[in-house]
């Protein structure tokens, strides 16, 4: 679970500005924010920011950071008064950080299951994605290569090498006649997300 605070922080001079979503921006994704000063027409407000880069998208805007850098961004807002003079009205620091490695499934079983033989060979893919409690919807990620091993005892390992994130025929075949007691190992996962290519931790499952 990723803690994350979703509360407006109001500045002195005015300004609202707040991540939509959370309270730091990650590396190489669309951080939504929101930025509102009262009394000030939003097309009179220009906002920048330190750590990255940020537009507008519609009402609100959004920032990108693309290295980690110092580990902190700035977002800064500044209004045109009513007078005609121009001055800072708010600013926030947030933090930096690096989306948490995502986590790679067997259909939906995940690393450490006990599952009964007939339900291993239900699964048509290798799927990867950073679980349902995480702020950002919609993070795509997609397996681009694996390692399948089933081990047996007293038998030499099946050991398939698979482009993509299918279950290809041949490791299906070899699951109909898995046994309690033999075991499933799904390493060298690869998948392609938002940040590049990422290596993934292996899927261990025991069939019972």
């Amino acid at each position: 679970i990723h803690d994350f605070n979703g509360n407006y922080q109001v500045f002195n001079g005015g300004a609202t500005i707040s991540a939509t979503k959370m309270n730091v921006l990650y590396i190489g994704v669309d951080n939504d924010i929101s930025v509102g000063v009262p009394g000030v027409n939003p097309r009179d407000v220009t906002v920048t920011m330190t750590g990255g880069s940020i537009r507008r998208v519609g009402s609100n805007y959004t920032a990108k950071c693309t290295e980690r850098g110092t580990g902190k961004a700035i977002i800064t807002a500044t209004a045109r008064m009513a007078d005609g003079s121009t001055r800072q009205v708010g600013s926030q620091e947030y933090r930096i950080k690096k989306l948490p490695r995502p986590k790679a499934y067997f259909g939906a079983i995940e690393t450490g299951s006990l599952v009964p033989a007939p339900a291993v060979s239900l699964p048509n893919r290798i799927v990867a994605n950073l679980g349902r409690n995480f702020v950002f919807e919609g993070l795509d990620y997609k397996v681009v290569g694996y390692t399948f091993t089933i081990t047996k005892r007293k038998q030499d390992p099946i050991i398939k090498r698979v482009n993509g994130d299918h279950i290809s025929n041949d490791i299906k075949r070899a699951l109909k006649n898995v046994k309690p007691g033999d075991r499933i190992i799904i390493d060298r996962i690869r998948a392609q997300g938002p940040s590049g290519l990422e290596k993934l931790d292996p899927i261990l499952v025991e069939i019972i």
